[in-house]
């Protein structure tokens, strides 16, 4: 197996969260997830790009969250709902994604400590 084939073949990484007797699998994005997420978070304002972190928890939780089975929790459509989830369970939710993705504060992927807080 060559480098191109070992690095493709790479797991996501993932945690189990027990939240109230319910198993949510959290896990790492994919790349085009991440990206996905991150231009999430900017809007062109005039000639100027602004970081705009309204809804960032629920972008992030509906991007990771898994069932037992695998199946994905949530869709895009679904932010607004994940808006719902008690305070207790976003943050939790939010923490582990934000670890599993190396997330800085302002919700940038941080590559091996590039961004600076």
């Amino acid at each position: 197996m060559n480098t191109r084939e070992k690095l493709l073949g790479l797991n996501l990484a993932q945690e189990t969260v027990n939240i109230d007797g319910i198993t949510v699998i959290v896990k790492e994005m994919t790349a085009g997830e991440g990206a996905e997420y991150e231009n999430s978070l900017y809007k062109i304002i005039g000639q100027s790009v602004k970081m705009d972190m309204k809804n960032a928890r629920s972008k992030l939780i509906a991007l990771t969250c898994y069932d037992e089975q695998g199946a994905k929790l949530f869709d895009k459509k679904d932010e607004e709902q994940v808006k719902l989830l008690p305070n207790r369970v976003a943050a939790k939710l939010f923490d582990v994604a934000s670890r599993l993705n190396n997330l800085t504060s302002d919700g940038q992927i941080d590559v091996d400590g590039a961004v600076k807080n």
